[in-house]
């Protein structure tokens, strides 16, 4: 009953560039890919949206990321967000969110999810790259 392999989503994830969600496919994803997909939606949910869950979600969702400037401070703060998020996600036991910066000002999104069940462990990375697309990022959600 709790294999991380009977996990059913339907296919939210429509566009990687720009990365893009809705619900408007009939196609699936199973196991693996259907948990991180469900990890990626929380980061990118702002707090409180979403009535049925209002824990769902961080305060600076990554769409909104565009053009902020990051303090020390700020990004400590948004890895305990996305880490914390990770983690309230079914199957998931353990995250790991290192975030830098580059050169250029971009933002990478690092993660390290472990996602355990009733037959073991297995680590995969997520990664999000935000770039100056804020407007088509903007759309999640719609």
């Amino acid at each position: 009953m709790t294999l991380i392999a009977d996990v059913r989503e339907r296919d939210c994830l429509v566009s990687l560039n720009p990365l893009r969600f809705g619900r408007t496919r009939a196609v699936f994803v199973q196991g693996r890919r259907a948990i991180l997909q469900r990890v990626l939606y929380r980061w990118c949910t702002y707090l409180g949206s979403r009535r049925h869950d209002p824990t769902l979600g961080t305060l600076l969702p990554l769409q909104d990321l565009g053009g902020y400037t990051f303090s020390p401070q700020d990004l400590a703060g948004l890895r305990q967000q996305l880490e914390r998020q990770a983690r309230a996600e079914n199957f998931v036991s353990a995250a790991s969110v290192p975030l830098t910066l580059s050169g250029a000002g971009v933002l990478l999104v690092t993660g390290s999810i472990d996602l355990t069940d009733d037959t073991g462990s297995v680590t995969l990375p997520l990664e999000m790259g935000i770039t100056t697309a804020r407007a088509e990022l903007r759309k999640i959600g719609a």
